[in-house]
């Protein structure tokens, strides 16, 4: 049972994150590759997963590979979403 918006609201500010800084990458013509290098989630990752190892690997798993090609895909208007 979620008592207040702080979950939502952290979850909000990282996609925001990811999707200013992919915008960003886009902008600048880089490889998808060079976006993930770019794309930095490190900042969130503390307070997602604090500690916990198991949780910091989940977290890190969301954020590289197919996460971020979604984001670059989304940006370029390439994204296939079937």
């Amino acid at each position: 049972m979620q008592h207040n918006y702080h979950y939502m609201d952290l979850v909000s500010s990282l996609l925001q994150s990811v999707n200013s800084q992919v915008q960003q990458a886009v902008r600048q013509n880089l490889s998808l590759d060079d976006t993930r290098q770019k794309v930095d989630v490190a900042s969130f990752e503390k307070q997602f997963a604090g500690d916990n190892p198991n949780r910091r690997r989940n977290f890190g798993g969301l954020f590289s590979g197919h996460g971020r090609r979604a984001g670059v895909q989304g940006s370029q208007g390439t994204l296939d979403t079937q």
